[in-house]
């Protein structure tokens, strides 16, 4: 009885080396190993999510002295003219474009349709601050 040698299954390391077995041998060697995969998918899949969790709401809900905060590095961004000339044209021009950089969804939801006036009375504040805590 002889040996049926298409059948014999030797890993590619221990096989004859032939032009097609290098080529097979070759275009094994050129994947990363395993334990090289895995961490790479688990990188995407973190970087995937933690754009998709900007998102979502924050589980810790900031507060009024964060926001404060906030605001008043985007005063200093307006005053040193990081904002451009249009945010340091009037104090509502200063106000509007804080609000904007404090948090752009929820000037967006709050303002951005009806910006604030000179002379108004700014009575969307707290709604504005409670979004910028949900968000």
């Amino acid at each position: 009885m002889g040996r049926n040698k298409e059948k014999i299954s030797l890993p590619l390391s221990r096989r004859r080396r032939t032009k097609q077995n290098m080529k097979k041998f070759t275009a094994a060697a050129t994947l990363p190993p395993p334990r090289t995969i895995f961490p790479m998918m688990m990188g995407i899949l973190f970087f995937s999510s933690s754009t998709l969790a900007l998102a979502k709401p924050s589980s810790r809900a900031i507060s009024d002295s964060e926001i404060s905060d906030r605001k008043n590095a985007c005063y200093a961004d307006i005053d040193s003219g990081l904002r451009g000339e249009r945010c340091r044209s009037s104090m509502i021009a200063k106000e509007n474009c804080a609000l904007k950089c404090v948090s752009p969804l929820c000037y967006e939801l709050i303002y951005e349709s009806d910006p604030l006036e000179e002379g108004e009375r700014d009575y969307r504040a707290m709604e504005f601050n409670y979004c910028t805590q949900k968000i």
